[in-house]
C-alpha cells in the first residue's frame, strides 16, 4: 500500500495542511514539520493548505510520496497576508 509523506515549514505566520478533509500538519513561524500516512487506500485524495502571515515571507509545501502526488512548491506570502491551494492524486 502507499504512503502519503508531507513537509511543510514558514518563515513568519503559520500553515496549515489538510489531507482528505483532516488536520495533517501545522507549522508557525520558523517551525518545519513533516509526517508520515501509511496505508492509503486506492483512490482519490486531496491535499488542501491555508497560509497566513507576514507579506513578503516565504512558506514551502514538499510532497515526497507517493509518486503521483510529489510535489514542491516554495511561495511568497501575498500582500494580503494570505494564500492558499489545493490539488488532487489517485492512487
Amino acid at each position: 500500500m502507499a504512503t502519503f509523506t508531507a513537509k511543510i515549514s514558514i518563515d513568519a505566520g503559520f500553515i496549515k495542511l489538510n489531507f482528505n478533509g483532516d488536520r495533517f500538519l501545522l507549522a508557525n513561524a520558523g517551525q518545519s514539520r513533516s509526517r508520515s500516512e501509511q496505508n492509503l487506500k486506492k483512490g482519490k485524495h486531496v491535499v488542501q493548505w491555508f497560509v497566513e502571515g507576514q507579506p513578503g515571507t516565504f512558506y514551502t509545501l514538499d510532497i515526497t510520496s507517493p509518486t503521483s502526488a510529489i510535489t514542491s512548491i516554495k511561495k511568497m506570502i501575498k500582500p494580503i497576508g494570505k494564500d492558499y491551494g489545493s490539488f488532487s492524486f489517485d492512487i
